[in-house]
């Protein structure tokens, strides 16, 4: 079954994807042209030192299609949609308990699925402002658009000690930088002293979105000098520098751009670059290895 079609989330929005198992379902409120659903999911998170699965609780809303066959309780559902704090005036069933419950789930697209299923635990994809910055964790803020209105929601992440993709650099955020971070869910919701709920997760993959750099991912760019320039907004570190743009490292080719009487772009011959000159940004070193699922050492 699949939702009403929705637009694609905007920045700031915080996103998963996971199999759910559906153990409650409730009709909010229905008429000729609308219909709300909320049900109770359970999401694997793993399982323990003894192999019993361990699982996290969320209420899940969705607008359901005039062909959708019903939810049925009691079986696996593959759930993509927007991820969100549970907050005090959010809507629930009367038979759950707001304390028992780690999130809840605007629900984009919804299948069910035959069978029993692998507990793979959920995948979150959020981009937001980090703070609480600590050794291997940190925390991210956003401010996003639910069915209910605008809510903000909270997230703490940490690099596992099992992590080989970030076993040597830990790209821990500066407080109030933006970024986005892809993590699966490994333990339950934590509240502060002030009642928010912390969704807990292990940072799969981290990066900056934003950032003026000239290498992406660690490599040097090494493409050619546009030609065509002049249609491309200007994102040059020199552009305020009384620096022409073929006397540092960002000219990649021996040739310089200039315009005739009519504004065309006309690639001319380039002098020799001076050497020293030029911003060479740094990014941590991305390597693409397998991640491995296990529970997050504090």
């Amino acid at each position: 079954m699949t939702s009403s079609p929705r637009s694609a989330s905007a920045s700031g929005s915080a996103i998963i994807s996971s199999i759910a198992s559906i153990f409650s379902v409730d009709q909010l409120s229905t008429s000729h042209t609308y219909q709300v659903i909320c049900a109770t999911a359970e999401f694997p998170i793993g399982r323990d030192v003894e192999g019993v699965l361990s699982t996290i609780t969320a209420v899940l809303f969705y607008h359901p299609q005039p062909d959708d066959p019903p939810m049925k309780e009691g079986y696996c559902y593959y759930i993509f949609g927007k991820i969100a704090t549970v907050h005090p005036t959010t809507e629930l069933p009367e038979d759950i308990e707001r304390s028992v419950l780690d999130f809840q789930v605007d629900v984009w697209s919804i299948s069910k699925l035959e069978g029993k299923q692998r507990p793979i635990p959920p995948f979150i994809s959020v981009t937001g402002s980090a703070s609480n910055k600590k050794a291997r964790s940190f925390d991210l803020h956003n401010m996003q658009y639910f069915h209910t209105g605008e809510s903000r929601s909270s997230f703490s992440f940490t690099f596992p000690e099992n992590s080989r993709k970030y076993r040597n650099n830990l790209p821990i955020p500066s407080p109030n930088s933006v970024c986005h971070v892809t993590g699966i869910l490994t333990r339950s919701t934590v509240k502060n002293s002030a009642g928010i709920g912390f969704t807990q997760a292990d940072v799969a993959d981290i990066s900056f979105p934003g950032v003026k750099r000239n290498t992406i991912g660690g490599s040097l760019l090494k493409g050619q000098q546009s030609t065509t320039a002049s249609n491309w907004l200007t994102d040059d570190p020199f552009a305020d520098k009384d620096v022409a743009p073929s006397s540092h490292k960002r000219a990649l080719s021996p040739v310089d751009l200039t315009k005739d009487d009519e504004g065309h772009s006309t690639p001319t011959p380039v002098q020799k670059k001076q050497k020293g000159s030029g911003d060479q940004g740094h990014v941590n070193d991305v390597i693409n290895q397998s991640y491995q699922v296990e529970g997050a050492t504090e």
